[in-house]
């Protein structure tokens, strides 16, 4: 691993002004031995030559590159949001409707997201984000290269798809989930990692959101081309299309990484002949055992939370109480394996200790968690209390998607002309803040729902601009920290999501049946499962009836409570924010080394600065 700088401060301002050229990496912009620094581990040969492969870009090649890397997008976010629409009609040809559940529960322990992506159908569980993916593909990345990484998560997708497309029964179909999911998400994490090696830290924030954008277009025109294929062809070829799209969309993009990493590679002269021993080393530097009990905590903590509510003896049943106590104690063997017995950590002890970084991945779990404390009832309580089309519905759940893009344009400019990260995260969590209150008040979208528009949309503008944090957080560490640091932040988000989600599912599950049996009229008392159990019961009630009056009243006061949650649990974010260190992005920018053509510098080369120039950015610093 490369080496990591805690926090950037005047100490950090002073060692560059001494040293201009040595940006923690090593002399001309060469990933240092970690060993050198004390942090006990050795870094691969694939990160060794990350600062060759980065000098051999140039604007061409980036112009290529992220042309491959908008087209892959486009591909990747169709895919997402029409995934679902083709899942009931797959399972119906295997008489086996009921095992969609199974279906969403083998997707939600490695479902994709695409960051900062909002569910396009929040009541399928099969948009559940992953939970303990992003840190190994961030050190697989790491040690066997970014290019092989690209293409590793292509080979999954297209397997993955060409299985959906031809599977005859339900085991294969389920099977299939797994290997379309870690390529998807592997895909979706490579290119956040694609942005962070080839753009400085005051163009980051936008490049990052670069891949989000098709979702402009992808928002409003996915289920059209979902029902398209359905009317004209059959789900099979929903799936069948993405096997042929996903292989030849990435070429532009993995041709132009092997490119510039066979330049490295002959740079770096003969290839040496294969060696078991390295190979036992690299994958010593992976932790798989540290990796292990990570991931089993956190699928084992995070999962019976998210599904308590929908299994038979709920928090009481053995084995969801096997599952935490296992979870549990694998946390802490983690924990103890990290600090006291592990030659290769999987997160470096000096990434803990930052304070950006720690804070930061705090305000990511409140930020998703707030918002998944009612998200995933928002269609359902629309369609019902608001008495709106599903059509109407799904575009409101859509609305914070598409307008989620803009914020983050507008937070890549304002990182772009100001360079100061923490008042645009404090902004957009305060943005979102104002939006949460005006959900609250305009929820009644039957007579407020310009109202609820109004707030969808600033949530989503907020939600943007808040996602610069990861800009932030990249900045306070090494550039070749940035995939371990971003892969952490990500995890937060997810981590955020499900716990979230799992709030919002006990608090509906829980109170609305005692709503319905408290506010339904005596003759109906006896259709209150049926009611409870199905949005298309509900809403066959006529509208103004006693009995819809009183079906609205409950999903209003089980509404209530959830975004009353909601509410506190974003302004817990709000105030975390302001723990954040204010790093000047323009004082670290000008100081770091990215050894080639990056987006925002031609060169990739730091600034040489005078004497007088450091001591000036010394004092904003400190300011």
């Amino acid at each position: 691993m490369a080496t990591i700088i805690p926090e950037i401060d005047a100490k950090d301002l002073v060692d560059i002004k001494r040293a201009p050229d040595d940006d923690g990496f090593g002399k001309a912009g060469r990933v240092a031995s970690a060993t050198d620094h004390g942090m006990g581990t050795t870094v691969s040969t694939a990160q060794e030559a990350s600062g060759i492969v980065a000098a051999s870009w140039t604007v061409r090649t980036l112009i290529i590159g992220w042309a491959g890397a908008l087209l892959l997008s486009f591909v990747l976010i169709y895919d997402s949001q029409t995934l679902s629409a083709y899942q009931p009609y797959a399972t119906s040809s295997f008489s086996s409707v009921s095992l969609l559940g199974t279906i969403a529960t083998v997707q939600a322990v490695v479902e994709t997201s695409t960051r900062p992506r909002l569910p396009h159908r929040p009541d399928c569980g099969a948009n559940k984000p992953p939970l303990v993916m992003y840190i190994p593909l961030a050190k697989l990345s790491d040690v066997y290269g970014r290019g092989e990484m690209f293409a590793v998560s292509v080979l999954f997708a297209t397997i993955g798809q060409i299985m959906l497309a031809t599977s005859r029964s339900i085991s294969v179909y389920a099977g299939a989930q797994i290997f379309f999911v870690l390529g998807a998400v592997g895909l979706k994490c490579m290119l956040q990692l694609f942005a962070g090696d080839t753009s400085n830290l005051m163009h980051r924030s936008f490049m990052s959101a670069v891949p989000t954008m098709p979702a402009i277009i992808t928002s409003w025109t996915a289920s059209l081309l979902a029902n398209a294929v359905l009317k004209g062809a059959s789900w099979r070829w929903g799936y069948g299309i993405f096997a042929i799209l996903f292989p030849v969309t990435s070429l532009p993009l993995l041709i132009t990484l092997f490119y510039h990493q066979r330049k490295a590679a002959r740079s770096l002269g003969p290839r040496p002949r294969f060696d078991m021993h390295k190979q036992l080393t690299h994958l010593k530097e992976l932790d798989p055992i540290g990796l292990l009990f990570f991931s089993a905590a956190l699928a084992l903590i995070v999962v019976p939370i998210t599904i308590s509510q929908t299994n038979t003896g709920g928090w009481g049943s053995a084995h969801i109480i096997a599952m935490l106590v296992v979870g549990v104690v694998s946390a802490i063997i983690f924990v103890v394996w990290e600090l006291k017995w592990a030659k290769y950590t999987m997160l470096p002890p000096a990434m803990l200790k930052n304070r950006t970084v720690a804070v930061s991945v705090i305000i990511a779990i409140l930020n998703y968690g707030a918002l998944y404390c009612y998200y995933p009832y928002l269609f359902t309580f629309v369609v019902v209390n608001g008495n709106h089309s599903t059509v109407a519905g799904t575009n409101m759940v859509i609305l914070p998607t598409f307008c989620l893009v803009f914020g983050q344009i507008i937070g890549a400019i304002s990182l772009r002309y100001f360079g100061r990260y923490k008042w645009t995260v404090l902004f957009g969590n305060g943005v979102q803040v104002i939006s949460f209150g005006l959900l609250y008040k305009f929820r009644h979208t039957a007579h407020s729902l310009a109202g609820m528009i109004v707030s969808l949309v600033l949530y989503g503008l907020g939600g943007g601009m808040f996602s610069v944090l990861q800009t932030g957080c990249q900045a306070s560490v090494s550039q070749g920290a940035m995939a371990t640091v971003t892969a952490l932040f990500w995890t937060g988000l997810n981590l955020g999501s499900s716990v979230g989600g799992a709030i919002s599912g006990g608090i509906w599950t829980n109170l609305l049946p005692n709503k319905l049996k408290h506010n339904l009229p005596a003759s109906a008392q006896s259709e209150l499962a049926a009611i409870e159990g199905s949005i298309v019961v509900a809403m066959e009630v006529p509208w103004g009836s006693a009995l819809r009056d009183s079906i609205n009243l409950s999903y209003d006061e089980t509404m209530r409570v959830m975004m009353m949650t909601a509410l506190i649990v974003q302004a817990c974010a709000f105030l975390m924010t302001l723990l954040l260190k204010d790093i000047d992005l323009k004082a670290v920018d000008s100081t770091r080394d990215y050894g080639g053509a990056v987006v925002g510098q031609v060169d990739g080369k730091a600034k040489q600065h005078s004497g007088q120039e450091m001591d000036k950015e010394l004092e904003v610093y400190k300011q």
